[in-house]
């Protein structure tokens, strides 16, 4: 066997993220929300003004096949850290003017990933004649296994001013204020990502800008378990035709994974998650190798 540890950084400056420079800070003077250049509406650019963080420790074991069996196991413990994750959909930034309040976790950050894999072929009646030896030795099975910690999500209100928009600049996204749980969910079960982590009325109103962060809290856990077992069939007359025969499963214990919840406090399905990642998916297959 043989064990790997690997540290990998990086650090990215002049990133693009889209902003919306046609705005002002605020309904100040006349009752109104008023834009710098009013014959438009948002005027959106893609500048190039984020900046991103990247440390990660990466640890593998591996075994050499032998006896025929190879297997590998890896574990990452990263942290990504963004002023914007993507360019081509990014929302605005609350404040276009103060850029800072966006820097936190990345849409992709996953601080904890754990993954593993093996093949196994199959010894028992390999050297068994006839008949039995054809149908029931040879066989092959192949398995993915993978665990990781969620994404982050941010809330937010896509109500407009004065019910959402709290520095109404015209721009309908803005954070509340944090409730008073902080960043650390009461309930992080499967049950209570489905009925609602938390209610819209436990997020304070802000008279301006709210000091909740970007990306302030988690999406439940990914788990899954991949399954193969697959057979070669020598065509008889043929050097190197062959029928391969495969039974496929795809997260085959049914594993409930869960999407991001909804962040929107305008919504009706605020802070539960209402999608879901596939269920258990199993196929068969027959594939010519010529």
């Amino acid at each position: 066997m043989v064990l790997e540890a690997n540290y990998i950084g990086n650090v990215g400056r002049n990133l693009g993220r889209i902003v919306d420079y046609n705005t002002v800070r605020g309904d100040l003077f006349d009752g109104r929300l008023d834009r710098l250049n009013p014959t438009f509406g948002g005027i959106n650019f893609r500048a190039m003004i984020a900046h991103s963080r990247y440390h990660a420790g990466q640890f593998q074991l591996n075994r050499r096949f032998a006896q025929g069996f190879t297997g590998q196991v890896s574990y990452t413990f990263s942290k990504a850290m963004d002023s914007g994750s993507d360019v081509q959909i990014g929302g605005s930034p609350v404040d276009a003017r103060a850029l800072e309040l966006e820097w936190s976790a990345a849409d992709f950050d996953v601080r904890h990933r754990l993954g593993a894999n093996f093949l196994w072929e199959i010894p028992f009646l390999k050297s068994a004649g006839g008949m039995k030896a054809s149908l029931l030795g040879g066989w092959q099975i192949n398995s993915i296994v993978q665990y990781q910690t969620g994404y982050p999500f941010s809330i937010t209100t896509s109500a407009p001013y004065p019910t959402g928009d709290y520095n109404g600049d015209g721009v309908n996204n803005d954070r509340p204020n944090m409730p008073t749980f902080g960043l650390t969910l009461p309930d992080t079960s499967q049950q209570a990502y489905m009925t609602g982590l938390f209610k819209a009325t436990d997020f304070p109103r802000p008279d301006v800008l709210g000091n909740m962060p970007r990306n302030g809290y988690r999406a439940p856990r990914y788990m899954t378990t991949d399954i193969s077992l697959f057979k070669n069939f020598a065509i008889a007359g043929t050097q190197s035709t062959k029928i391969q025969v495969r039974v496929e499963a795809f997260n085959v214990f049914n594993s409930v994974n869960l999407n991001r919840p909804q962040g929107n406090l305008a919504s009706a399905t605020f802070g539960r998650s209402t999608q879901s990642f596939p269920g258990r998916e199993i196929q068969l297959a027959l594939k010519l190798i010529f």
